[in-house]
């Protein structure tokens, strides 16, 4: 999430978070968000974004999400509920006020769910197969010992 202007609030204050003028970034790059050397970009997952559209969040981070994605060239650190890096590319920007805004932010992330649920797929089948060859294998083994 994310404002086109500077947001002064206690919060930000107390942590000492600086606004970046995505924007100016965007038009000097193309489509590179970066971070200015502090400590670096916050992004958050899907599912992290969803518990985060309310109020106290849209007061303190802005009332605008980017649809980014990491470039390989640069380290990530995911740390759970945000992904930390130095620059992303953007792929959309949406804003939190405008309805059709929000239906491509849903767009998105449901085709980020879809894609977590065939991760899931694909690994539960991996599993589910390993599980039969070992089976299979305890089948054979008792059948020898008959």
């Amino acid at each position: 999430m994310y404002s086109r202007e500077p947001l002064n609030t206690k919060i930000r204050e107390w942590y000492d978070a600086t606004w970046i003028d995505y924007e100016k970034q965007i038009k000097s790059t193309g489509d590179i968000i970066y971070d200015d050397g502090i400590a670096g970009l916050w992004a958050q997952p899907g599912d992290t974004l969803l518990k985060c559209l309310n109020d106290t969040c849209i007061s303190r981070y802005g009332d605008r999400v980017f649809i980014i994605e990491p470039i390989k060239e640069y380290f990530y650190l995911d740390v759970g509920k945000e992904i930390i890096g130095e620059k992303y590319k953007v792929i959309d920007s949406v804003s939190l006020c405008d309805i059709d805004d929000i239906g491509t932010l849903v767009s998105y992330l449901l085709q980020d769910e879809k894609i977590e649920i065939q991760k899931l797929l694909a690994y539960n089948k991996e599993e589910n197969e390993m599980l039969m060859k070992e089976k299979l294998f305890l089948l054979g083994k008792k059948n020898e010992e008959l």
